[in-house]
């Protein structure tokens, strides 16, 4: 049992340390792979932990999910007509896989309730502390207006920002706390986590960042729904007029409305998909999808880590180099500024597929796993899971979220151990309960 908790406490030291150090803008570190070293530390750290107990925790139906993912990436590179070298297919491969391994290692970690908790409130403590980054920046150090800013990607629009973090990341992550904080008010009711709801509320807005003002809507939907007992009419109702009361709020902001009208114009515009980095992205994933179907372009092809180190004939063949943004030459690049895209075009329509049922498994398992009538612990520990996932996937439909280890450790990492915890123990379930046979 003490080296149980040895190993668990080193995890959740890893585990925060990954996501504080992801969230640190890359100009400031000198590009150092901290994150990834920290990742690796977390999987050698499960190994290890595996080989001294003798037996590998894994999903079974998880497992098989990989297993498939992995044997089509093969596939795909071996057959594909823009396949780079086997190493870049490789490094792409492995990249794309790090979301997954981080679930399994994970979930290798027994935890008891009270470690699960120490992590979601080192969580939040982490987003605290950046939220005084953030306003102490915006107050006195004005660095977002630095000539450094144009690397980040600041929007020129929002009210508060900062260049010292990854600031569309953290105000995303600024939603997944506000998931954490509803489930731990809904389990405790304790009345600082309605403190830092607000405060999280606030910050959102005020970043202008129209991806987390959706999100931040969904998530409060979620919750009324899910975390409330009211009459469905009446929570209907209440949905209804909080979105409307929002986009009043919102309405009244030039910065907000002007904001909104660049993407209604972006989206609306015929030839958005021929000028704009983002719509042309989405746009070629469909047609890659489509001529090379059901597989895709391969790894390391197109919207991956290796297509932004060596040029991919993809982005040639679709006419994707003449955009701004999307050729190596350019002093900006948004050829990662997709993460569905890069899906979609690299893995295909069979590949997507699979990755959405590994990126969906932790919110359909916690259903499975927790009855509506279940505790009010159990019943947040669901929320937590399947709003996190959710909410996730809505924003990083414009943003590469997923590929940030910061929320890799939320949506994989606490969802693993969630999971972990709440899975049936009974004998007759086998090792891994229910899980071992789900579809």
């Amino acid at each position: 049992m003490k080296v149980s908790r040895l190993f668990n406490r080193i995890y959740l030291i890893l585990a925060l340390l990954l996501v504080f150090v992801n969230l640190i803008n890359k100009h400031y570190i000198a590009n150092l792979p901290l994150d990834y070293l920290l990742f690796a530390g977390i999987v050698v750290l499960a190994v290890v932990y595996g080989i001294l107990q003798r037996k590998f925790e894994v999903p079974r139906a998880y497992l098989w999910l990989l297993g498939a993912f992995v044997v089509l990436m093969i596939f795909n590179t071996l057959i594909s007509p823009y396949a780079p070298p086997l190493l870049y297919s490789a490094l792409g491969g492995l990249i794309t896989l790090l979301p997954f391994l981080f679930f399994l290692a994970s979930y290798n970690f027994r935890m008891e309730e009270g470690e699960i908790r120490q992590f979601i409130r080192g969580i939040l403590l982490i987003v605290c502390f950046y939220l005084v980054v953030l306003y102490g920046d915006a107050l006195f150090l004005h660095t977002a207006r630095s000539a450094a800013a144009a690397d980040s990607g600041l929007s020129e629009n929002a009210l508060i920002s900062s260049n010292l973090i990854r600031f569309g990341d953290f105000s995303s992550l600024c939603n997944q706390a506000l998931v954490l904080c509803l489930a731990e008010f809904y389990r405790t009711r304790k009345r600082e986590y309605w403190y830092l709801i607000a405060v999280l509320v606030v910050t959102i807005i005020l970043t202008n960042q129209l991806k987390a003002i959706a999100g931040m809507a969904l998530v409060f939907s979620g919750w009324l729904l899910y975390l409330t007992r009211v009459p469905k009419w009446l929570k209907a109702g209440v949905v209804a007029v909080g979105v409307a009361a929002l986009a009043l709020v919102l309405s009244v902001s030039s910065l907000f409305t002007n904001k909104l009208d660049q993407y209604v114009e972006n989206a609306l515009n015929e030839s958005a998909s021929e000028e704009i980095a983002r719509p042309a992205l989405y746009y070629a994933s469909a047609e890659i999808a489509l001529d090379h179907f059901p597989l895709g372009s391969g790894q390391g092809t197109f919207g991956s880590v290796p297509a932004n180190m060596i040029d991919s004939p993809v982005y040639e063949e679709y006419e994707l180099n003449a955009i701004w943004g999307l050729s190596l030459d350019d002093e900006v690049n948004f050829r990662m500024d997709t993460h569905w895209a890069s899906v979609l075009g690299e893995t295909g329509v069979l590949g997507l597929t699979l990755y959405l049922l590994l990126f969906f498994y932790p919110a359909r398992r916690m259903r499975r796993l927790v009855r509506p009538d279940a505790s009010r612990e159990a019943r947040a520990a669901r929320f937590m899971v399947r709003m996190g996932v959710i909410t996730l996937f809505v924003e990083s439909l414009v943003l590469a979220l997923p590929k940030s280890f910061s929320f890799i450790a939320i949506y994989a990492g606490l969802a693993a151990l969630i999971l972990r915890r709440y899975r049936p123990q009974s004998p007759a379930a086998g090792p891994d309960g229910p899980a071992a046979n789900e579809a």
